[in-house]
């Protein structure tokens, strides 16, 4: 998918009318609060784990690689 329609969708608007859809966009996110089960995993001796780059790449790549209409795709 390509990123221009979101570039001009965002360019096409006046700085009020996108400080309003940011605004707007920011009251409805849902967040999530995992601070007990943080504590669960504390006192059950298991560290929390660590969503970084290589974390993310790694669960990727195995999605990119298992999965049957995504892996269509990244062969063409």
């Amino acid at each position: 998918m390509s990123a221009i329609p979101f570039v001009e969708f965002g360019f096409s608007m006046s700085q009020n009318a996108f400080e309003d859809h940011q605004m707007n966009a920011a009251q409805h996110r849902t967040l999530y609060d995992w601070k007990k089960t943080r504590e669960e995993l504390e006192l059950s001796g298991l560290e929390t784990p660590v969503f970084d780059r290589k974390t993310i790449r790694l669960a990727l790549d195995h999605i990119l690689t298992h999965h049957p209409d995504l892996k269509l795709s990244r062969t063409s």
